[in-house]
């Protein structure tokens, strides 16, 4: 059995250790906003926080996550910083199929909090050119 913290409630989960964060977050928890893209770790479309770090949720296995903290899109939606993110994606232009969206809002989030806003975008698209992903987060930036 693992036991972890799913944004903010304790949970417990005891299937198979070695299945990834990823599958269980969507087949067992419903939590569906990280995708499956690479399944590598590269393009960051599963992009969840585990002990505030930013990780690809694709190439944790659920094993390691005992008594640990797992944050995901669904639960940081309502946080005053995401909020400012969604609504500056949407005026920017930061998305356009909106597939890879819900990393980059994750990886937004964790760089704002980290200081990091002036790095490059890490998370792969293959719909826009990042300008308006940038000029997203450079705006919430601007406003802290």
């Amino acid at each position: 059995m693992v036991t972890f913290d799913l944004n903010g409630q304790d949970t417990s989960y005891s299937g198979p250790p070695d299945r990834s964060l990823l599958t269980v977050l969507r087949e067992e928890f419903d939590l569906t906003a990280a995708k499956p893209s690479c399944e590598i770790g590269v393009c960051g479309a599963c992009s969840v926080l585990v002990d505030g770090e930013l990780v690809s949720s694709c190439c944790l296995l659920i094993g390691q996550l005992d008594g640990r903290a797992v944050q995901t899109l669904e639960g940081m939606l309502e946080e005053p910083q995401m909020c400012d993110l969604r609504r500056a994606f949407a005026e920017h232009g930061g998305f356009q199929c909106g597939f890879c969206t819900p990393g980059h809002l994750v990886a937004a989030y964790w760089r704002l909090r980290n200081g990091r806003e002036t790095e490059d975008v890490d998370n792969l698209c293959r719909c826009t050119g990042y300008y308006g992903i940038r000029r997203a987060i450079e705006a919430v930036a601007s406003c802290r």
